[in-house]
């Protein structure tokens, strides 16, 4: 939770204050409105339910088709920064520590590789079969056809 939504969470403004996890009203005077109190903490729990469906719906669309030169598997990874998540293929051999044999890559981005072999699947299958529809969806076209 950030330091805005703390502060726009803080029942203090109306005039409440929390106790040991109990609601209690204070002596201070109400600086805003009960309606507006409510509406703003509505916004704020849809707000956070999009956010990790839109988190969870960031699928590794190439789990388990994905190898590096040398025949190890590449897991899906990411990594956060300045509230950005990167997303990544990592090759197993990294995560286990071995020593890189010369030569590895051994991590590539993910959203890059995924769009490229999409991208190489819908020109592939588009020119093979022009009668059959081609999924939408990434991970459709992905499961049917690889």
């Amino acid at each position: 939770m950030g330091a805005l939504a703390y502060l726009l969470k803080n029942r203090f403004y109306i005039g409440e204050v929390v106790y040991r996890g109990e609601v209690h009203g204070g002596e201070q005077a109400a600086i805003v409105d009960r309606a507006m109190f409510q509406a703003v903490q509505a916004k704020l729990a849809a707000q956070a339910v999009e956010r990790r469906c839109r988190l969870r719906g960031l699928p590794a669309i190439l789990s388990g088709r994905l190898f590096d030169h040398r025949g190890n598997r590449m897991s899906p990874t990411h990594a956060n920064k300045g509230g950005a998540r990167y997303r990544y293929y990592v090759s197993q051999a990294v995560l286990q520590g071995k020593p890189p044999p010369p030569g590895l890559v051994s991590r590539v981005p993910a959203a890059e590789i995924e769009a490229l072999v999409v991208a190489a699947l819908r020109r592939h299958l588009s020119a093979s079969s022009a009668r059959e529809q081609l999924p939408d969806n990434d991970r459709d076209l992905l499961e049917r056809h690889l």
